[in-house]
């Protein structure tokens, strides 16, 4: 009886165990979920990590390769810059000299202007006359102010490469500021993205700490199932052993007292007596295997 009251007493602890097992595991499950929920995250920003690191590093090679070109440009600019510098040096030592007062270049197109009346134009002798003195004495002008026109129109022919030379090297600046400001948003993503990574390492640390309480707490419960459950089988083992050795035992009392009954009834039959029902029962009784 007592150990009957123990598998029951059992039966009950177990049902217990078990609902907080159930609990434990499902706890213990739910943060290895979310365990690896944040391992996923963490991998797939490293993975946009390296992408966008991949392109800033790109960018920064196409960066490096077009520096030396635009420098390039800038000091054929600055060259010319100087040559420039040197020839306006040059124009006021000529105008110095020949003391110059009006545009030479003024006077090189009144000349080619008068040159091409005097060849389209029809004009009597007196006009034309006029017209031969004036170019004449623009001519003897120009004498004197030649040397600065020609310096004027390598200045202006050194201008005009400027000009384009700046063109240039400013569209070079401009490609690698534009790739300059990509390559910064780039980077600026990555530590945007570095940061978040570090900030999921510590949910992940919190998490992992959490997922080995609750696999502590849930081995605990589980080892205690487990001998919970074995002691049960135990006791229940014991009992149908008793129970077996219970009706063995009867089964042999039972076949004793058959004997004996046996014995009284073909005592009475020798005897020739009366036989009872109960007597024919037990003798029928032997008389089956």
């Amino acid at each position: 009886m007592p150990q009957s009251i123990d598998v029951r007493r059992y039966q009950v602890e177990i049902a217990q165990i078990k609902s907080k097992w159930n609990k434990a595991f499902k706890e213990k499950e739910e943060w290895a979920t979310k365990k690896r929920e944040i391992s996923r995250k963490i991998s797939d920003i490293i993975k946009e990590v390296k992408k966008h690191k991949q392109q800033r590093d790109g960018l920064n090679r196409r960066i490096k390769e077009l520096k030396p070109d635009r420098d390039k440009k800038n000091k054929v600019t600055h060259e010319l810059v100087s040559s420039v510098k040197e020839l306006n040096e040059k124009k006021q030592t000529v105008i110095k000299k020949h003391n110059i007062k009006g545009d030479p270049g003024f006077i090189k197109k009144e000349l080619e202007k008068l040159n091409q009346r005097l060849e389209t134009e029809v004009m009597n002798f007196e006009a034309e006359k006029r017209l031969m003195k004036r170019i004449k004495q623009l001519k003897k002008e120009y004498e004197k102010v030649k040397e600065l026109s020609e310096v004027l129109d390598r200045i202006h022919d050194y201008n005009l490469k400027i000009k384009e030379a700046r063109r240039d090297a400013k569209k070079v600046h401009d490609e690698i500021q534009k790739l300059a400001e990509e390559s910064e948003k780039r980077h600026m993503q990555v530590l945007e993205l570095s940061k978040k990574v570090d900030e999921l390492k510590l949910e992940e640390e919190k998490a992992a700490k959490e997922l080995e309480k609750k696999k502590k707490i849930f081995n605990e419960i589980d080892k205690e199932l487990k001998e919970k459950l074995e002691k049960s089988t135990e006791i229940r083992k014991k009992l149908e052993e008793r129970k077996e050795k219970k009706k063995k035992k009867k089964k042999e009392k039972e076949k004793e007292k058959l004997k004996e009954k046996t014995e009284e009834v073909e005592e009475k039959i020798k005897k020739k007596q009366k036989l009872t029902t109960e007597d024919l029962l037990a003798f029928q009784a032997k008389e089956k295997p």
